[in-house]
């Protein structure tokens, strides 16, 4: 599982740009001769490098989570790398972690059950091309995870265009539903989508 799916679940974690050169591998799985050997092959760039590490008592961070990313982030030449930082070892972390996502699947199973009316699966549903989903407030995504937790419900169902089957609103629904793996949504359908 890449890290970014383990940050998800861990609240209130911000993401902090350390530095390549001040992160060590102290567990026995990143140094253990296969991961050694491995190390090679992870020469390709990619966009979103991610690691979780604890900090140390000599102002450098052990490895938790993310070996690939650091290894392809260092063998890229790359000066730093977005980390989150946890006291947890590795074991800890993905333990605390794994009951986390445990619980959203329960949640996320009780939202589904307690849909009515129209629903789509969300991977079925298309975003207008150019549209940035970047472009939500993270405030709101919150609020409405928020609103999910305690209502086992969404706010507001999604707009969907009849033809396209294009989102036209409900962005922070859809969002929130990516942010906690909800596979199906409620949805509503509306003949088309009003410009921004």
């Amino acid at each position: 599982m890449k890290p970014m799916q383990y940050i998800k679940c861990v609240e209130n974690r911000k993401v902090i740009r350390i530095p390549i050169n001040k992160i060590v591998l102290t567990e026995q799985i990143h140094t253990n001769e296969e991961s050694i050997q491995r190390e090679k092959i992870f020469l390709a760039p990619y966009n979103d490098y991610m690691a979780v590490v604890r900090k140390m008592d000599n102002g450098q961070y052990s490895l938790v989570l993310g070996w690939a990313d650091y290894i392809s982030a260092r063998n890229n030449n790359k000066k730093n790398i977005p980390c989150v930082v946890t006291t947890m070892t590795r074991e800890k972390f993905i333990k605390t972690v794994n009951k986390k996502m445990k619980k959203l699947s329960d949640i996320s199973d009780e939202i589904t059950k307690n849909l009515t009316g129209q629903t789509k699966m969300v991977h079925k549903i298309g975003i207008r091309k150019g549209y940035k989903l970047k472009k939500i407030s993270a405030f709101k995504v919150r609020e409405e995870v928020q609103y999910l937790f305690e209502n086992k419900t969404f706010s507001e169902p999604i707009i969907l265009e009849k033809g396209s089957r294009e989102l036209c609103g409900g962005y922070t629904q859809y969002a929130a539903a990516k942010l906690l793996g909800i596979k199906v949504v409620p949805i509503k359908y509306v003949d088309k989508c009003e410009s921004e």
